[in-house]
């Protein structure tokens, strides 16, 4: 609606003066012009291209914020290499319980050890917390990416 009463409003005044050298009517009538309401002068919209039509913020509070908001692909591998660490730690200390029928050795304390020191070390929890953001993980990942850094989390949690 608005654009058919903007058009006809262009056509209207193109045809009743004469249009500069560098403008063509076919330019201003072209179909591009689209108007998203609002006043253009104030950032709400107006004609695209002008004013402040999309124009957004330029803080340090936002940029920050959106870059919080992606995954970092170096922190994703530390946690991918430290889940399989983990992995390997785990399934010797399964096999260490199942060999000392439940009773306690002093592999198996080491190797819980060597699982609580692995999963609290700085660079893990400072890669982890990058890839979270207020408690859920950070746009960007896989399924399967996502899932691997909620496990991580829960093991970190259980240390």
């Amino acid at each position: 609606m608005w654009r058919s009463s903007v058009h006809r409003m262009l056509q209207a005044s193109t045809t009743s003066r004469k249009l500069p050298c560098c403008v063509s009517s076919r330019r201003l009538l072209s179909g591009s012009i689209t108007y998203s309401g609002g006043q253009a002068t104030e950032g709400q919209g107006g004609y695209y291209g002008s004013g402040g039509a999309r124009v957004l913020p330029h803080d340090s509070a936002t940029a920050s914020g959106r870059s919080m908001m992606l995954a970092l692909a170096q922190d994703v591998e530390k946690i991918q290499s430290v889940m399989t660490e983990l992995e390997v730690l785990e399934n010797l200390l399964r096999s260490e319980e199942e060999t000392a029928q439940g009773s306690v050795t002093g592999k198996s304390i080491e190797l819980k050890a060597n699982i609580k020191k692995l999963m609290t070390a700085a660079d893990v929890l400072e890669s982890l917390n990058r890839l979270e953001v207020q408690g859920e993980p950070v746009w960007g990942l896989s399924t399967e990416e996502r899932e691997m850094i909620v496990t991580a989390r829960e093991k970190v949690n259980e240390c």
